[in-house]
C-alpha cells in the first residue's frame, strides 16, 4: 500500500510514528475483485483443494471413543451429561497429544469439543 499511494497524498495517510500508510477504506482501490484474482491465479484452486482435510485440527475420532459417547448419550443423555463432556475433552486431549503446547493445540481441542 505504501507504494500504491501518490507522493502528494502519502503525507496525509502516513502514520507519524512508523511512516506506514493507513489509507481510509473509502479511498482504498483494488485493481481486481477476488474472483478475478482467483481466475488469474487458477493454481491456487488446486492448492486449496489439495490442502483441504490436511489441517492439523481435522482428525478422525477414534472408533472406541465415538462408540462410548454414543452409548452414553443413548442411555440417559441428561443423566450422563457430565461424563459425556468429560469424555469429549479427554478424547480431544488424546487426539491432539502430538501437537506442541500453545494456542493452536488449545483451539484445535476446543473446536473438536464444540462439534
Amino acid at each position: 500500500a505504501r507504494e500504491a499511494v501518490e507522493a502528494d497524498k502519502k503525507a496525509s495517510v502516513a502514520l507519524p510514528a512508523s511512516g506506514k500508510c493507513a489509507i481510509p477504506a473509502a479511498q482504498l482501490k483494488l485493481e481486481k475483485t477476488f474472483v478475478q484474482y482467483m481466475e488469474a491465479n487458477s493454481g491456487f484452486r488446486d492448492l486449496i483443494e489439495t490442502g483441504k482435510g490436511n489441517l492439523q485440527w481435522e482428525r478422525d475420532i477414534p472408533p472406541a471413543a465415538l462408540a462410548n459417547l454414543v452409548s452414553l448419550a443413548a442411555k440417559d443423555f441428561q443423566g450422563n451429561l457430565g461424563p459425556i463432556i468429560h469424555d469429549i475433552y479427554q478424547t480431544a486431549h488424546v487426539m491432539f497429544g502430538d501437537m506442541p503446547q500453545g494456542d493452536h493445540k488449545k483451539r484445535a481441542k476446543y473446536r473438536f469439543a464444540s462439534k
